[in-house]
């Protein structure tokens, strides 16, 4: 071996040895900074090459080898994304922030929509305008709380009070609107939902009741929204003389 083949070999091994040592594997676990519970899914990457990433297991590891002056970046759908340096560290523990966004007000007609991208008249009572005076059924809960709802009473005891909706506009399917309780449309027995467990009742007025519910929504449309379950309880108590 002459002596220009034994120093191109040298050179060779040294920068092959840089390299190496210019390479490090991180381990670590990716957690919520609040509930310090574990992330899994969460994607791990070097900033600039996204190719040779990783993401955590079911427990929130991770291990991946990057350079050792790389900066690490981690991202989660729902979370702020987290960039930390390496600095020679072989292992970085990391904890998440959750992203905290406001949602618009929506309206439920036949889709969810935000109010402000809703161009049709659509009048709404939440629960509280509901509680305002003692009322047993749904009908009578809509008397003089929407303009251009107009609401009947029956003097036969037992009976429902009627209600008309910008008046009488369809022929065929009579004068009453159709109800629509939790995306399931009733012809009758939506009085018998307790208006204690409704959470908010939208009435669709225009032509966007025909467009979502057919000629059936011609009459205009009542939509219901029942109240859902969560966690903790409350008791209370409503008392009328």
């Amino acid at each position: 071996m002459n002596r220009s083949s034994f120093l191109i070999i040298v050179i060779l091994l040294f920068a092959c040895n840089i390299i190496m040592q210019a390479q490090v594997t991180v381990t670590g676990r990716v957690t919520d900074l609040f509930t310090n519970d574990p992330l899994p899914g969460v994607t791990v990457y070097q900033q600039g090459i996204i190719q040779t990433g990783t993401v955590t297991d079911h427990d929130g590891n991770y291990s991946i080898t990057v350079s050792a002056d790389a900066t690490l970046i981690f991202t989660f759908i729902g979370y702020n994304a987290v960039s930390i340096p390496v600095q020679d560290r072989t292992r970085i523990d990391v904890q998440m922030e959750e992203v905290a966004a406001e949602i618009d007000e929506v309206v439920v007609v036949g889709i969810a929509m935000r109010r402000s991208e809703l161009t049709g008249a659509v009048g709404t009572i939440t629960s509280e305008r509901l509680n305002e005076k003692p009322v047993t059924t749904i009908n009578t809960a809509l008397q003089g709380r929407v303009a251009g709802v107009h609401v009947s009473g029956d003097p036969r005891p037992g009976e429902d009070p009627s209600i008309n909706i910008r008046g009488r506009n369809s022929i065929q399917y009579g004068t009453n609107p159709i109800y629509v309780v939790d995306g399931i449309v009733m012809t009758n027995g939506f009085n018998m939902v307790n208006v204690n467990d409704v959470a908010s009742i939208d009435i669709l007025k225009d032509a966007s009741a025909t467009a979502l519910y057919g000629s059936r929504g011609a009459n205009g449309v009542v939509v219901i929204i029942t109240k859902k379950g969560t966690r903790g309880g409350r008791i209370s108590y409503d008392g009328w003389a």
